[in-house]
Parts: C-alpha cells; sequence; structure tokens
C-alpha cells in the first residue's frame, strides 16, 4: 500500500517480510528473493540487525533466520501499529518529508547541509514519494524551494495522518491541538485555505452546513478527531439502518459518530487514512456488513471508495475502538 514508500529499503524489506509471515509464519529465502531482490546473507543480516532494535525497544516481534528461510515470532502484546513505528523512526526518508511538511520554506539546499546528504539525493528521495503524492492528489513542483504543490487541505490531511503514524499508543488527544498550531503556521506563512478550494471541498461533502475556509477547517477538524457531536440529518436512513441491524445493536451511539467521521474523511480528502492502511489479520463480520449498509444508505458512498480502496480496514478499527 501507498505508505510503504516512506521507508527505506531495508525497513521496507522487512515489513515486507512481516506481511508475508504474519499468517504462515514461515518465509522460505526462495520466495523472499523473489519478494525483495535481496541474497539469502542480506536478509540475515537484516534479522540480525533488526534483534538489536528489538532488545530496545520490545515491539513484539522477532525474524529468526535459519538455513532455509525467516520464521516471523510474535508475541502477545505485539501491535502492528507500534511496528511499523518503528520502522518509521529508522528512515531518512520520512525525517525529510516531515520536514518539509513542518517549515514549508526550508529549502532542499538547507535539508542537504542539516543532514550531510547530497542535494541531488534527497530530491531523488522526495521523488520516490511519487505513489504517496498521487495518492493524495499532491505533486512535487520542479524547482528546490516550495516542492509540495496541491490543495492545502489535502496537505494538512497529509500531516495528520503522518502524525497519528508516529502515535503508536493511540494517544489522539494530542492531535487537534498539534493541528490547529500547525493550520495557524502555514496560514502565517501565507499557506491558506481559498475560497475555490472552498467550493471543491464543500463539492465533495455538500450536507455540510458550513464552508471549509480557514475558521471551517479548525470545526472539521474537531469533527474528525471526536471534539464534536454532529450528524446531518441526511445521516439518519444510515443511523435507523445499522441500529436495526442485530449483528451491530451491541455498539453505541458514539460508534456511530465515529462512523460518520470516519466517512467524512474518505469524502472530503483523497489518500488513505491510517485506519486503511493497517489490515487485520482477521476482520470483523461486523466490518463487513457495515460496508454493505454503507453501500445503500450514504451518500456518494461509490465514487469516494473509487480512492478509497481499503475501506473495510477502517470500519475495523472503528468497531475494535
Amino acid at each position: 500500500m501507498v505508505y510503504q514508500c516512506l521507508l527505506e529499503k531495508d525497513e521496507r524489506t522487512l515489513w515486507r517480510i512481516y506481511l508475508l509471515g504474519r499468517k504462515n509464519t514461515f518465509i522460505s529465502y526462495e520466495e523472499l528473493q523473489n519478494e525483495c531482490q535481496f541474497t539469502a546473507k542480506k536478509i540475515q543480516r537484516l534479522c540480525e540487525w533488526w534483534s538489536e532494535i528489538e532488545n530496545e525497544k520490545k515491539s513484539g516481534i522477532d525474524f529468526v533466520p535459519n538455513e532455509t528461510g525467516v520464521q516471523v515470532q510474535l508475541t502477545e502484546h505485539f501491535c502492528e501499529r507500534i511496528l511499523w513505528h518503528q520502522l518509521l523512526t529508522q528512515s531518512l526518508t520520512f525525517q525529510l518529508l516531515w520536514q518539509k511538511l513542518m517549515d514549508p520554506l526550508v529549502t532542499i539546499t538547507q535539508l542537504s547541509q542539516q543532514h550531510y546528504v547530497a542535494r541531488k539525493t534527497i530530491w531523488r528521495r522526495l521523488e520516490g514519494l511519487k505513489p504517496l503524492w498521487q495518492n493524495f492528489n499532491l505533486r512535487l513542483d520542479d524547482n528546490f524551494q516550495n516542492c509540495i504543490m496541491g490543495l492545502e487541505s489535502q496537505k494538512r490531511y497529509l500531516i495528520l495522518q503522518l502524525k497519528k503514524m508516529q502515535l503508536p499508543d493511540q494517544k489522539e488527544d494530542v492531535l487537534l491541538p498539534f493541528m490547529k498550531e500547525i493550520s495557524t503556521t502555514r496560514a502565517n506563512l501565507g499557506f491558506t485555505i481559498s475560497q475555490m478550494e472552498s467550493k471543491i471541498l464543500h463539492s465533495r461533502a455538500p450536507q455540510l452546513a458550513y464552508h471549509l475556509d480557514e475558521r471551517g477547517f479548525q470545526f472539521l477538524l474537531q469533527q474528525l478527531l471526536g471534539q464534536e457531536i454532529w450528524l446531518p440529518k441526511c445521516y439518519e436512513t444510515f443511523r435507523v439502518t445499522f441500529t436495526d441491524e442485530p449483528q451491530l445493536r451491541s455498539y453505541s451511539e458514539a460508534t456511530i459518530q465515529d462512523i460518520y467521521r470516519y466517512h467524512l474523511c474518505l469524502q472530503l480528502f483523497c489518500g488513505d487514512s491510517i485506519e486503511e492502511f493497517f489490515s487485520p489479520p482477521k476482520q470483523l463480520s461486523e466490518a463487513i456488513l457495515l460496508e454493505t449498509i454503507s453501500q445503500k444508505c450514504v451518500d456518494k458512498y461509490t465514487r469516494f471508495t473509487r480512492k478509497h480502496k481499503h475501506v473495510v480496514n477502517g470500519y475495523d478499527y472503528v468497531l475494535k475502538k
């Protein structure tokens, strides 16, 4: 999936080994070489490198190499989000992207001097994120200054998703003040949500009773992060269908509100949310049922799921939450 481009080649290989091994637990070197184009010795060295990290970080996963392949061992306290977080912290590509988003005026030259990396190398790293840019309807400019181009709201949504990735303990109460500060900083630098952009966003979710200018974006953040409780009248059909379904009656009103906020994210923005990125080993049957109900009851559902291919993962996350 799209976020894997944030990792360096070594970290991305370990993530792929985990994805291959979480169901079968054992992967042969032949299969890994076909998947990752790494030799058996290189894979063994990666496993040894991870063991050093695991001894310190205790994320609950180990990769044990033998003569024929790699055994993936998971402990009871293993968490996929923690593994992803640990791999992400090792990635220079992610660090460069995060700095560029936090300080949109920082130049490639300044990043080069700070990280002791050639300017062309940094540019190649940012260009290597092309799947991410395309997924979020953003692009790189052809100069070495303010290189991330696209809707300001999309950039802030990307920042929100990347910030979530850095919170393995799911302490989401820090997200709202963080995003308010980011929005204010970017607006002060001239990166604002224009009137035309407000119209574009409003056309994607016409049931919203407010325009998504700078002030409206703050209210939207409160909605998305659960600080405001507001369900539009057009959502009543979904609510009634949800509560009438015997398999879903054990879930509370708060769950319906969480699902609405998830739908709102999908409608307004392009790009996978972090909830979509992590695939559960086994999806809840209720999540699959919820997708069927949403197809029938949610306005423009087919349109916004064209760009969101893993919506069920988000339903699974919300229901387990």
